[in-house]
């Protein structure tokens, strides 16, 4: 007889959130590392880290002639101008942009931020995927590595919020806090206030025993 899994506690839903949002701010951090290293003309690389970034600056410094000449052997081509290392440069920067704010606002449970971030992704990973070879097997399992944890925040956070009204627990810096269910009278829930016929027949029974 198969047996159902007991649903993860809020809180254990919740780290698996605030570790989705750490690895999403690691791959960022990665990425803005591997974008400068290739500005300094370092060939090192970072895995772990976004790949449209760091093709798009790479290749306006080639096309533009800032790489090192072990990179043009056997090439002849009139360089282009800097302008279009700069829009290039301005494009990853936009990129990078765009998955820090999806990593700033996923705060609090807002998942949808998450989905924004996985779509970007997977964009990514088919853009490494068009350039496929043995060299690349690493980066993309950790492209998949990204992606995975991307799912379990998304998934984390939709449960968060269909979960029982816990105590408040810390997501990153700030505190979420689960919504109540809709079934469950709210202990907010101002006292009534008597009626003017009950307040009437309290008056009446003074008076009774006033008489006694």
């Amino acid at each position: 007889m198969n047996q159902q899994k007991a649903p993860l506690s809020f809180a254990a839903l919740n780290q698996r959130y605030t570790t989705a949002r750490f690895n999403l701010l690691i791959m960022l951090g990665f990425t803005l590392l591997n974008v400068i290293l290739i500005a300094v003309g370092s060939s090192s690389y970072m895995l772990f880290s976004a790949t449209v970034p760091y093709v798009l600056v790479q290749t306006g410094m080639y096309l533009c002639g800032k790489l090192s000449a072990d990179w043009y052997e056997g090439d002849t081509f009139e360089f282009l101008p800097d302008t279009v290392l700069y829009i290039m440069v301005a494009i990853a920067v936009v990129i990078m942009l765009y998955i820090f704010l999806c990593w700033l606002l996923s705060r609090k449970g807002r998942y949808g931020f998450f989905i924004a971030a996985l779509v970007y992704f997977a964009l990514d990973t088919l853009f490494l995927l068009s350039m496929f070879s043995a060299s690349l097997i690493v980066d993309l399992v950790f492209h998949a590595w990204v992606i995975y944890y991307l799912i379990i925040g998304i998934s984390s956070g939709i449960k968060m919020k269909k979960a029982p009204a816990d105590e408040p627990v810390a997501t990153g810096d700030h505190t979420f806090t689960s919504l109540p269910n809709a079934d469950e009278p709210s202990s907010d829930t101002p006292d009534t206030p008597d009626t003017p016929d009950t307040a009437e027949n309290d008056g009446e029974s003074n008076d009774e025993n006033g008489k006694e």
